[in-house]
């Protein structure tokens, strides 16, 4: 991909306007989330936003108590992909039915 002013607008664009459906699989939405940050990132676009925060905030709002959970776990400290995405995707199969507690 070319470097050029119109590439990287257009995929901040894509960063900018991405929204997790609540019908979309968590996974899903966290691939396009990272091959846009993968595009950006070899574009030498720097973001000044908390990535982790913009990845929570493109959730539905079916995934707040997630989403909070993740920001203020004081044993993280900050948000971690790895945790973020297992928790997410817990999250997901919960929403889905298959993940029982108990």
């Amino acid at each position: 991909m070319m470097k050029s002013l119109s590439n990287k607008l257009f995929m901040k664009k894509q960063l900018y306007s991405l929204r997790m459906k609540e019908d979309m699989h968590i996974l899903q939405y966290l691939n396009a989330f990272n091959r846009i940050l993968s595009d950006l990132l070899a574009l030498e676009v720097k973001l000044e936003e908390d990535k982790a925060f913009l990845l929570l905030s493109f959730l539905p709002s079916s995934y707040d108590h997630l989403a909070i959970t993740i920001m203020y776990d004081h044993r993280v400290g900050r948000c971690q992909a790895d945790d973020s995405e297992q928790r997410a995707d817990e999250e997901d199969r919960f929403h889905r039915g298959g993940l029982r507690t108990g």
